[in-house]
This record gives C-alpha cells, structure tokens and sequence, in this order.
C-alpha cells in the first residue's frame, strides 16, 4: 500500500522543543497521553486493529486509519521525548489508585463493525484534542505547549478526515 502520510497531519512545523525544566508533575500528566486508558500507545494499536479488520471489505477506512496510524506513533515519540527531558522515564504504564501497572492490551477497542470503530476512533480523537489544548493551555513550559498545540491540530484533522468517511459510508 502506497501512503502518503502528507494528508494525516496539519501542514505545520511541529514546534522543537528545547527549554525544558525538569517537572515530576508535568511527567505525571503527560504519562497519560502517552500510555494511559486513551493515549498515543493504545490510539496507534487500535487503529492498526481497525485497519486490517477494514482491509478487506473498507480499502478506503482501512487506508485512513493506517495513515492515522503512522502520525500517532509520531505523537508518541514526540511524548516519551518530552517526558525524558522532563526527567521521567517514558515506560508503557497505566496510573491506578497511586499504582502504576503495566499497560494492557485490552484498553484497545477492538471493534470489527467499521461504523463502530469510526465512531470509538471519532471520540478517541476530539478527547485527545481537548487534552492536548487544555494542557497546553494550562502549563508554564512554552516549548512544550506549543508542541501540545501543534498536536491538538491533528488530532482535530483525524477526527474530521474520520467524520468525512463515516457520513460517505454510513
């Protein structure tokens, strides 16, 4: 499959991000986009899952949630790297009761109706739009609130692009 990734993400430098103080809390907050319940992890592995389930009968979906794929691993580098600057250590963990566990694959939606899928990806994307806005809003590391910013752009471009395909098929 030939994808151009071009047309998952915002047309817009993501923001470098080199003036960074360390920050235990904001690690803590930043642990959970990158792999809580609805992070970047469990948001890539799911839309893997929902692309090959659509390969076959959605080629259109399936390519879609694919490319959408590719960005979010990149959203997910972009966090474990800001989470190292910020002096933590990006591990696969979920945070429970003041517990950390071991991220689980069973956060995945595992979906197989492709309207079904498209609407649990639809909300995925509008919560990880408002997290990356509020945050970036409400944090005092300039670097790394322009990057949450930047993010926020796309993860509004997903949920449209995932709005589109689902009016045109269903």
């Amino acid at each position: 499959m030939n994808l151009r990734l071009d047309r998952y993400h915002v047309n817009q430098p993501y923001p470098q991000v080199n003036h960074v103080k360390p920050d235990e809390g904001l690690v803590k907050i930043l642990l959970q986009p990158y792999s809580g319940e609805r992070s970047e992890l469990t948001t890539a592995l799911q839309y893997a899952h929902h692309s090959v389930c659509c390969k076959r009968n959605y080629k259109e979906i399936s390519q879609t949630m694919r490319g959408i794929f590719y960005i979010e691993t990149m959203h997910l580098e972009f966090i474990g790297d800001i989470i190292v600057k910020l002096g933590g250590d990006p591990k696969y963990v979920i945070s429970l009761q003041q517990k950390q566990i071991s991220w689980q694959s069973s956060l995945i939606n595992y979906e197989t109706s492709p309207d079904q899928m498209l609407l649990s990806d639809m909300e995925g994307e509008k919560g990880a739009a408002e997290f990356y806005e509020r945050t970036s809003e409400s944090i005092n590391q300039s670097d790394i609130a322009r990057l949450l910013a930047r993010l926020a752009l796309d993860e509004h471009l997903h949920y449209r692009l995932l709005s589109n395909i689902y009016g045109r098929h269903f």
